[in-house]
């Protein structure tokens, strides 16, 4: 089967813990060394079973006998021995998606999910997997619904029972109106802060994780030392997805953070892309492949294209496609999102709610000459903010431009104040002082020359308050201000 046909023809429902792997339920079966291992498939056979204290009891035994995977599961922090890249990505109160990338013919590792205080296993709605072209690993969209929030582990186990990886989660508390985001963009593997800078983002323990573009980029050499874009393909854009997932420290953090992500134009696979791109169902695919495709109805779902929405923490957050409808630049009545997004996204931006409008690269950036909503499509622009009077009060967030700032928008623009926060690059090329020939009239703070992500802290008690600050390398603090927006 083509691997980047459809996702219906991709998707193979599954059950989770038990691939390809035959359970010997008798301890004759398990003799050696492989004795500790059987004893934890044993106790993982009971609780999936729902023995509950009979598969407490013969955890704690198999971890007495040595069992670094069944120690895990009863809370301990044992060392991965073959960690693999994992991304925790849609989640709510009381579910959450994940997924896992297996290597290249790997298709035998069996995954638990764990509540670690009562040693409950925790079995998924569903598994679809992913087959990545070229024998370059497997993807695998793991769903849970019906879930506690409480302290869980998710194990990856060889057919012996043997630990391979392990990771913490827990789910979203949405329902709480203060909540810290993490926002990232601009993500080339390439870059010598790969590695650190993540655990450096991931210090500030967020809620959750927004990536608002160039997740990936596709276009560029595997090579550091090329500088040429290189032809994109869909053999590319696999590969390119692929090592980025296996090489960048944040798929392999101890502690899953839920994700949520939209592309810009290196990730969609065209530098200043646009609907026109020969490959951009490919590309959506495989993006997708890579990001989750979970909905759950009333907290998170999606929309035309890449588009979502999250509803939590007293927000609603839009995640706009910036590239899959945007008309080409200079088209008298072109669009930046489309007319089927824009009537998706004016359908709820209604009532009190504030709302976060996302998008890859800036809204407000007609002072410069570099892609934006305001540059590329004045005219549809201008229709945009005029509807933007009648809604909910909004705030804009973007990346793209190799650089961090925060804009005021005044008030006779939508009819109240408010703001748009940038900020990238996480890891990619900087460049020194782009405002020195066009200042940006707008500007509050801004920096550039050095790699930086946000941490957001948000509170929607009553309007909105945001404590931004932005960071670069080795945790310094590049700017902060407390913004507040209100209709």
């Amino acid at each position: 089967m083509n691997a980047i046909q459809s996702k219906r023809q991709l998707q193979t429902l599954v059950p989770i813990a038990f691939w390809g792997a035959v359970f010997c339920l008798l301890a004759a079966c398990a003799t050696g060394g492989a004795t500790r291992y059987q004893s934890f498939l044993q106790a993982v056979e009971l609780a999936k079973i729902g023995q509950g204290d009979a598969g407490r009891e013969a955890i704690d035994a198999a971890c007495d006998s040595g069992s670094a995977a069944a120690c895990d599961a009863r809370g301990g922090r044992e060392r991965p021995s073959s960690p693999v890249p994992i991304l925790q990505t849609a989640t709510t109160d009381e579910a959450t998606e994940i997924v896992v990338l297996l290597p290249g013919g790997e298709n035998k590792t069996q995954i638990f999910l764990w509540d670690t205080a009562k040693r409950r296993l925790i079995t998924p709605l569903n598994v679809a997997t992913f087959p990545i072209p070229d024998g370059l690993g497997t993807l695998l969209h793991l769903r849970y619904e019906g879930l506690e929030r409480v302290p869980m582990r998710l194990q990856l186990v060889s057919p012996a029972g043997e630990l391979l990886d392990a990771r913490d989660l827990t789910t979203l508390e949405t329902s709480k109106r203060q909540a810290v985001l993490a926002v990232a963009s601009c993500m080339d593997n390439r870059h010598p802060l790969h590695n650190s800078i993540w655990e450096e983002l991931l210090s500030h323990d967020p809620d959750a994780l927004f990536l608002i573009g160039d997740t990936v980029y596709t276009d560029v050499s595997e090579d550091p030392g090329v500088s040429e874009r290189v032809p994109v393909t869909p053999q590319v854009l696999w590969q390119r997805y692929t090592h980025t997932r296996q090489q960048l420290s944040l798929f392999y953090a101890p502690k899953l953070v839920p994700t949520f992500a939209v592309w810009d134009d290196h990730d969609y696979g065209q530098n200043d892309g646009d609907r026109r791109f020969e490959y951009k169902d490919t590309v959506r695919q495989v993006f997708q492949a890579f990001f989750g495709t979970a909905d759950f109805p009333g907290v998170y779902d999606h929309g035309p294209g890449v588009s979502s929405r999250l509803n939590a923490f007293g927000q609603r957050f839009f995640f706009l496609d910036n590239r899959s409808f945007r008309d080409p630049a200079g088209e008298k009545e072109g669009t930046h999102f489309g007319v089927d997004q824009e009537s998706w996204l004016f359908t709820d931006l209604f009532g009190d709610l504030p709302s976060w409008l996302i998008s890859g690269d800036q809204f407000f950036g007609g002072y410069h000459a570099f892609e934006s909503y305001e540059g590329r499509h004045p005219g549809s622009f201008a229709k945009f903010t005029s509807r933007l009077r009648n809604t909910s009060p909004v705030i804009f967030l973007s990346g793209d431009r190799h650089l961090a700032e925060i804009m005021g928008i005044p008030q006779d623009v939508l009819g109240f104040a408010t703001y748009e926060i940038t900020t990238s690059p996480i890891h990619s090329t900087v460049y020194s002082d782009p405002w020195k020939d066009t200042p940006n009239p707008r500007q509050i703070q801004g920096i550039a020359g050095v790699n930086n992500y946000a941490i957001l802290e948000t509170d929607a008690s009553e309007g909105l308050v945001v404590g931004v600050r932005v960071y670069g390398p080795d945790s310094r603090r590049l700017l902060a201000r407390r913004l507040e927006v209100r209709r």
